[in-house]
């Protein structure tokens, strides 16, 4: 029985195959990482509508939808117009494009009918908003 250890060469072996196993799950995670970035982004903007939602249901007042590059506002009007009562943000790397502003009514309604592009890295998804208020996020890639 040798007791004098491990070789060079059994050494090598497997820190190479070591190697090879960190290089091929390296490449897995980055994917993986890469869409739950991109499910953060899509909850904060749907998250974004079922709060404009409920808040119009909830304080019986219209609640308007609008957004800018990264972000969406949620306004109720008041006496001095439209006041901003919440917003949210979306990470630096995704964008989104609103094609009207929706306002969603204390009845569940929203007008007009809306769509909101959403692009992140080499992927985009449409959110749809329908008359009755629901929400439908579809992958345009």
């Amino acid at each position: 029985m040798n007791n004098r250890g491990i070789t060079v060469a059994e050494l090598l072996v497997a820190v190479g195959l070591g190697a090879m196993l960190l290089i091929l799950t390296l490449g897995g995670w980055q994917g993986f990482a890469s869409q739950l970035a991109a499910t953060r982004n899509l909850r904060t903007v749907t998250q974004a509508l079922h709060t404009a939602r409920y808040t119009a249901i909830r304080d019986n007042e219209a609640v308007l939808v609008s957004g800018g590059e990264r972000r969406l506002e949620l306004k109720q009007h008041s006496q001095q117009g439209w006041q901003t009562v919440r917003l949210f943000t979306l990470e630096p790397e995704y964008s989104l494009k609103l094609n009207a502003q929706p306002v969603f009514y204390p009845e569940g309604a929203v007008s007009p009918l809306c769509s909101i592009l959403v692009r992140g890295g080499d992927r985009s998804w449409r959110i749809a908003i329908s008359i009755v208020g629901r929400i439908k996020v579809t992958r345009l890639d």
